[in-house]
């Protein structure tokens, strides 16, 4: 098991630094795979809280930074707001990675991502 993740670690080396320099949350980390599930789409607040099970409120707090950042795009349609995946190339390249993975990559990106490591 050890080799394995060893193995997706570096091979995921440029997704997971990029995701660490941006200082991904695990609710921005599903907000990416959600958006990239929908590459075409602009999708309303309601929409993306709704699917993330988790409050307006809280959407608004996480994707405010990637908005910031580049990676998540705001239109505003005659006072509806809608977001979208960035179109900036080298921005989608990094996190079209993401859509990739499968199972035990993503469970092993947010384990490297998220859990605190015990250095005792």
């Amino acid at each position: 098991m050890s080799i394995i993740f060893e193995t997706n670690r570096f091979k995921h080396y440029g997704l997971v630094s990029f995701l660490r320099q941006m200082h991904c949350s695990v609710v921005q980390f599903k907000l990416l795979r959600f958006l990239l599930a929908h590459t075409q789409a602009h999708l309303c607040p309601d929409t993306i809280a709704g699917a993330l099970d988790i409050t307006r409120t809280l959407l608004s707090q996480e994707i405010g930074p990637l908005i910031v950042l580049g990676v998540v795009s705001e239109q505003s349609y005659s006072e509806i707001i809608t977001y979208s995946l960035t179109t900036d190339p080298i921005i989608r390249n990094y996190i079209s990675e993401l859509s990739n993975l499968d199972a035990c990559e993503t469970a092993n990106i947010r384990k490297e991502l998220f859990e605190e490591v015990d250095m005792h």
